[in-house]
């Protein structure tokens, strides 16, 4: 059976999106050994990202602005209610994305796309996340 063609499981999804959001805390926290190798072979080519304030970014600005945040400060991120949307040969998550650092805090909710590639980190390959804040959940003091 084609990988790029089997379902993945709610589970699955979940995994994927927690691994790719330690990958951010070991960057941000200038951990040693941290690479955005994992970040960047997970995105494809087109990858395209909407932050909560509507700014759009491709993958390689996605990177740009990653790669200078490296050391920036330690940020606890804590993925909840990972759920499949779509499960075919795209498939559509959804989940709650919550941030603490130093004093801030934010919560958002983030629909992703993604497929499967046995080549990408995780298996799969990111084309698409759109997140919006959660009521309440712009970057407050905490």
């Amino acid at each position: 059976r084609d990988t790029a063609r089997m379902s993945a499981s709610e589970g699955e999804f979940g995994e994927e999106v927690i691994r790719l959001h330690r990958v951010f805390e070991d960057w941000f926290a200038g951990a040693d050994g941290a690479s955005l190798d994992e970040f960047v072979d997970a995105l494809s080519d087109g990858f395209v990202i909407v932050s909560p304030d509507g700014r759009v970014a491709d993958k390689r600005r996605s990177v740009e602005m990653v790669a200078s945040a490296r050391g920036s400060g330690a940020v606890a991120i804590s993925i909840r209610a990972p759920r499949l949307l779509v499960d075919g040969e795209m498939i559509i998550g959804q989940y709650e994305e919550h941030q603490a650092r130093e004093l801030f805090v934010s919560s958002r909710l983030s629909t992703a796309v993604l497929s499967r590639d046995p080549n990408a980190p995780g298996g799969f390959l990111w084309h698409l996340v759109h997140e919006t804040w959660l009521p309440g959940g712009e970057p407050r003091q905490a």
